[in-house]
């Protein structure tokens, strides 16, 4: 497995975490692997994690619908709070 930064934060989310809102199918994209996307839940819902390099932060969007409408944003998101901030924007 390539290590970019999709990977390290899929690595970074427990295993309980992706159990507990259904997380599967995930997919790296970005011209440095820099964005990591999940479907969780119920059809037509993902979960996408952009590695912001500058800041070494991420930002968790919560995607709904066919036309993947961004439903909610966390931006400054760090690697000990990824797995909160995923659960949290899934399970409400």
């Amino acid at each position: 497995m390539e290590m970019n930064p999709a990977n390290i934060a899929w690595r970074q989310i427990p295993v309980m975490t992706k159990m507990a809102v259904g997380a599967r199918e995930a997919s790296v994209s970005g011209e440095h692997g820099e964005i990591l996307t999940f479907k969780v839940g119920r059809a037509l819902t993902w979960i996408r994690v952009v590695y912001v390099a500058g800041l070494d932060t991420y930002k968790v969007e919560l995607v709904k619908g066919r036309s993947a409408k961004v439903v909610e944003s966390h931006e400054d998101v760090y690697a000990e709070n990824l797995s909160e901030t995923i659960y949290h924007a899934v399970c409400k």
